[in-house]
């Protein structure tokens, strides 16, 4: 049984439409604006399916799906060539994506032996690439300007026994295996792409100066923090170095080395969640995350990861890795409405971040990749055996690092860790604090919380030193 259709700005009929939302809801696909154009020749053998593309292009087509975006993606401009083959227990694709003077080379096969990937990107100008990405998953960079070309390649081959095994290795045994399998991908946007402009409300290079960013936190309220060691709610990194040390021993150990990116975690982080079959690890830089703090707020969408890198990559060009660590250590969040280690100090302590010891850092940097569920489980300021044993764990890496001397972590390992009883009415209740902060720019001078489902960026303004923050208020800078 087999069909063959071609077609050439055709638009498709809404009962049709209808019936494809039904046969793959998770994708939430809206096929109401869709032109087709190109062909496609689909046959349908026992246990299998087998489609052919030639310049298929679906215009207009939209797919709402948080692991591309937080908002609805339509796709415009992209043809595919190639083939998709469906059968019992396998899949395999070999296309050929196509936007402009962007090709794109997919090979990709699965089976209930082996994964196998290739993609093979011919070199293209950077700003074509930033074209093509669709408006949903670029809102914040779409406005930027690129020079330069770039080409690459990503490759992952890999056996299922072999996951297996290695699954079963790390939970017998709690250490890191070897790769299970060949993971090599190397895409040097960070050398062949310049960025030549921004958008107004990223203006990085303000960062290096005083600069007030504006946000909304878990229960829209409209937040600001100024960098600048002028104002009270701001710690200078010279102050807390012991503290910033814990959030790199934990968070980002090449801090120092990489520039931006750390190609290590990555891979580390690829085959952890390949052999646990879901996405439980992160390779988020200190970089990358204060990046995604100042403008993208929190979700684990491609669009979002494609902005934080680019952004990221602005960071690292344009401040240096103190100012990117004090940054950090101010905006991070570290509960529901705490941000930086100066409130979370408070508030969990009682005390300034300067008159903590070892174990009490340690303790707010482990807060760090999941802050509202640690804040909210802890709140009553006990804390159980589970948790000391986290925290002594990273004792022991930070001396085996050089963090501490064998002497402090056998101190530390021995100290109580006493936390403030936060129990309600003091707490914020789990339903204030399901929403994640919404960075949004405030540039225009409206304070009001953005609209469901705006935009989660941020704006920093720079302010002059002696008059705005004297005054509470933001200031151009002069």
């Amino acid at each position: 049984r087999s069909v063959a259709i071609k077609s050439a700005g055709f638009h498709v009929p809404a009962g049709l439409a209808d019936v494809v939302k039904q046969l793959e809801p998770r994708l939430q696909l809206n096929l109401d604006s869709t032109a087709l154009d190109g062909a496609v020749h689909v046959e349908l053998r026992d246990n299998e399916a087998f489609m052919r593309f030639d310049q298929f292009a679906a215009d207009g087509l939209t797919i709402q799906h948080r692991a591309l975006a937080r908002d609805p993606v339509t796709w415009t401009g992209w043809e595919v060539t190639g083939s998709l083959t469906l059968r019992d227990g396998a899949r395999a694709a070999s296309l050929t994506l196509a936007h402009g003077d962007i090709r794109l080379q997919v090979a990709a096969e699965t089976s209930v032996e082996a994964i196998t990937l290739d993609i093979e990107l011919d070199e293209a100008p950077c700003g074509d690439l930033l074209d093509a990405i669709p408006d949903a998953m670029s809102q914040v960079i779409g406005r930027a300007t690129l020079a330069g070309r770039v080409g690459g390649h990503a490759r992952l081959n890999v056996e299922r026994a072999a996951l297996t095994r290695v699954q079963e290795l790390e939970a017998r045994t709690g250490i890191p295996q070897a790769d299970p399998g060949v993971l090599a991908f190397d895409i040097p946007i960070e050398d062949a792409c310049t960025v030549t402009a921004l958008p107004p409300a990223v203006d990085v290079e303000a960062l290096a100066r005083p600069y007030v960013h504006r946000f909304h936190d878990g229960d829209r309220t409209l937040r600001r923090k100024v960098f600048d060691t002028a104002h009270d709610d701001f710690i200078a990194l010279a102050k807390v170095r012991s503290q910033a040390q814990a959030f790199i021993a934990l968070e980002d150990l090449n801090f120092r080395r990489h520039r931006g990116f750390d190609q290590e975690q990555i891979r580390r982080a690829v085959w952890h969640n390949l052999t646990e079959g879901r996405f439980s690890r992160g390779a988020s830089t200190i970089s990358q995350q204060t990046a995604r703090n100042l403008w993208l707020g929190i979700d684990r969408s491609l669009g979002r990861k494609i902005q934080e890198a680019l952004l990221t990559r602005e960071l690292e060009a344009h401040l240096t890795k103190d100012r990117i660590l004090e940054i950090y250590i101010n905006i991070i969040e570290l509960g529901p409405g705490i941000y930086g280690v100066k409130e979370a100090a408070e508030f969990y302590f009682g005390r300034s971040p300067e008159d903590l010891n070892l174990i009490e850092r340690i303790h707010l940097a482990s807060l760090a990749p999941a802050p509202s569920a640690y804040s909210l489980k802890w709140r009553s300021g006990n804390v159980d055996e589970a948790w000391h044993e986290t925290l002594r764990r990273h004792i022991r890496r930070m001396r085996r690092k050089g963090y501490i001397t064998s002497a402090q972590a056998a101190a530390a390992a021995r100290a109580p860790l006493r936390l403030l009883d936060r129990s309600p009415p003091a707490a914020p209740t789990p339903a204030s604090t399901a929403a994640s902060p919404v960075h949004h720019s405030t540039t225009d001078g409206e304070d009001s919380p953005p609209p469901h489902g705006a935009p989660q960026h941020g704006s920093a303004d720079p302010v002059d030193r002696h008059a705005a923050i004297a005054s509470g208020r933001s200031a151009a800078a002069p």
